[in-house]
């Protein structure tokens, strides 16, 4: 009576070939996790550049008044006030003592200027230019604001 089966030699090459395959498998599923870990993390960051620039000049276009702080600017308009403060890693958003957003962005060179001129603290400001830092890239910002004379002569 004779028994069909495998034999030691061709179980251990399904094994090997098996294992080849795993392996393959693992390396492919790794890199591609890691590449969309990339990508994600550039999104990211795409993204809180565009947040701070959506926001801020959109505050900018509509304020009424905006001033410097001691770390940031003021920015008033009709009955709301926001404040934003810059600091070596982040910048937070402070919409009417409310609601505080925090950006995760380094600012490195802050310049605040009314009139072409550097703006001492509860100056007018009508410019405000910086530079966003994230993970080796920097990112220039610049807002301006043309006040109208009723503005000015408030």
């Amino acid at each position: 009576m004779k028994i069909s089966a495998y034999t030691l030699l061709e179980v251990t090459i399904a094994m090997l070939l098996a294992a080849v395959t795993i392996g393959i498998c693992y390396t492919a599923f790794t890199l591609t996790n890691q590449y969309y870990a990339d990508i994600k993390n550039r999104k990211d960051q795409v993204g809180e550049i565009l947040l701070l620039q959506k926001q801020l000049s959109k505050d900018v276009d509509r304020a009424t008044v905006i001033k410097k702080l001691n770390d940031g600017i003021y920015i008033s308009y009709d009955t709301i006030t926001i404040s934003y403060h810059f600091s070596a890693d982040f910048v937070t958003r402070d919409y009417h003592q409310i609601k505080v957003d925090t950006i995760k962005i380094a600012v490195t060179t802050l310049d605040l200027k009314f009139e072409n001129r550097e703006a001492a603290n509860d100056d007018l400001l009508d410019e405000i230019i910086f530079n966003c830092k994230r993970q080796d890239k920097s990112f220039p910002m610049h807002f301006k604001k043309i006040y109208s004379s009723t503005n000015l002569f408030q």
